[in-house]
């Protein structure tokens, strides 16, 4: 069996801490990185996880479904 030690309360809140932490900076960085990649042109765009995902996968998308349309 694993051997699993539970955490304090002191222990859960400083994890927490730094989980919040590390989201503010990665939202920091991530802007720092948008705004770069829009300086030397590219475009950002949202995706949603399985758009995403069925890309990755070369799975159809709604979006390939739409530019089939018009290219017909």
């Amino acid at each position: 069996m694993a051997n699993i030690k539970l955490l304090t309360q002191e222990q859960k809140e400083a994890l927490k801490t730094v989980i919040n932490e590390s989201k503010k900076l990665a939202k920091v960085e991530g802007s720092v990185l948008s705004e770069y990649m829009e300086a030397i042109g590219y475009e950002i765009v949202e995706i949603s996880p399985l758009d995403l995902f069925n890309r990755l996968a070369g799975l159809k998308t709604d979006e390939n479904k739409e530019d089939k349309k018009t290219d017909e």
